[in-house]
């Protein structure tokens, strides 16, 4: 989580911080607020975990589109950029915030 929570703020290697345009508080920046994701992921995709919709928003980040903001907006390659155990770190630090 720890590990994640620095992806998130600062990046890794040539991938950009998250905070570049997400927030952890109700603050809209290029992309949608990020506060209490863990929720809201859970509700996004009929079915599907917020693990799942987290990862695959990571991943593919144009695979779906937040009522209000447009696709391809996102960094694109993060996949390429960073590894599976930093995705997988990115992914249980937006856990804890519910």
């Amino acid at each position: 989580i720890q590990l994640g929570e620095r992806i998130f703020a600062a990046g890794a290697d040539r991938a950009p911080a998250c905070t570049v345009c997400h927030s952890l508080d109700n603050v809209v920046l290029v992309g949608p607020s990020l506060q209490h994701i863990a929720t809201t992921a859970s509700t996004r995709v009929s079915g599907q975990s917020a693990r799942d919709y987290i990862r695959t928003s990571i991943m593919n980040p144009s695979a779906y589109k937040v009522p209000g903001f447009e696709t391809g907006t996102m960094y694109p390659n993060y996949t390429v950029d960073l590894s599976q155990d930093q995705i997988e770190a990115l992914v249980m630090f937006l856990l804890t915030q519910k």
